[in-house]
């Protein structure tokens, strides 16, 4: 029995990502998602890393692929001051 239960709050961040994201973006987090799968990472840090997309992509308002070296800056500014 998994204590912290990372395969539902997965699937929890999926389906909110699903809700506000584009298709585009959602694919993206799918394909990194399975790339994390395939190192393998923990499902723990799995579970860390697409929150934390969830809340950049939240931030950033475009999509990942669109994304500009002035976006990126922005987004560093942001975290550093929070």
């Amino acid at each position: 029995m998994d204590v912290h239960d990372y395969d539902k709050q997965i699937q929890a961040s999926f389906r909110k990502m699903k809700d506000v994201f584009s298709k585009r973006n959602y694919d993206t987090m799918v394909d990194y998602d399975k790339s994390m799968i395939r190192i393998p990472l923990s499902k723990a840090l799995r579970n860390k890393h697409l929150q934390a997309l969830y809340q950049l992509t939240k931030k950033v308002k475009k999509d990942w692929k669109d994304v500009l070296r002035d976006n990126i800056d922005n987004l560093t500014v942001w975290i550093m001051e929070t």
